[in-house]
């Protein structure tokens, strides 16, 4: 309804009493302030949009995935979570890392898939973006809110990630200092 309009970071949207069309309503209408009236959203100055394509399409199909989750032994089909809903307009202050909570961004080519993570430790909650292939900018993944399993996963992936660009830092400076006492 209206005043869900109004949640702001890190409240949560108030849902769980809404039968489902009243609760599909409202939920859209923050989707929709977010994610599609006429603004591009950016994640480091870098544009963000819901797809990888800009053709403008129906969004239904993100708006389902951002309140949704793959259920258990059949991942074609998803249904609705609450916990994910239930955060839907955390998304844009994470992309905009307008939340008062320290957020670890880092990237990862894991797999042959590049992603840009943004974890919020403190709330459990994690945006993942996709670099777009053509033009510079990234398109929305997907963003939930994590378990205990999950964030401790997601942390040694970040640790990972970390000490492989310590890794690369000192072999970078080594080599550097090895060029420099090498010059004449």
């Amino acid at each position: 309804m209206p005043f869900n309009l109004s949640k702001a970071y890190a409240d949560l949207l108030d849902i769980g009493y809404l039968p489902e069309q009243a609760r599909r309503k409202s939920l859209r209408g923050i989707f929709d302030r977010d994610f599609q009236q006429g603004q591009t959203l950016s994640m480091r100055g870098k544009p963000v949009y819901p797809l990888p394509h800009a053709a403008p399409v129906d969004l239904d199909p993100v708006f389902w995935h951002l309140i949704s989750c793959t259920v258990p032994g059949d991942k074609t089909k998803r249904d609705y979570e609450s916990e994910r809903a239930c955060r839907l307009h955390w998304v844009k202050p994470h992309l905009e890392e307008t939340v008062p909570d320290p957020l670890l961004v880092f990237e990862t080519d894991e797999g042959g898939e590049d992603r840009l993570y943004i974890l919020n430790k403190k709330e459990k909650y994690l945006v993942v973006l996709n670099p777009l292939r053509k033009v510079e900018g990234y398109y929305l993944l997907t963003a939930y809110h994590l378990g205990d399993d999950s964030l401790r996963k997601m942390m040694r992936k970040y640790e990972r990630v970390q000490r492989a660009l310590s890794l690369q830092a000192k072999k970078e400076l080594a080599a550097k200092t090895r060029e420099e006492t090498e010059t004449p």
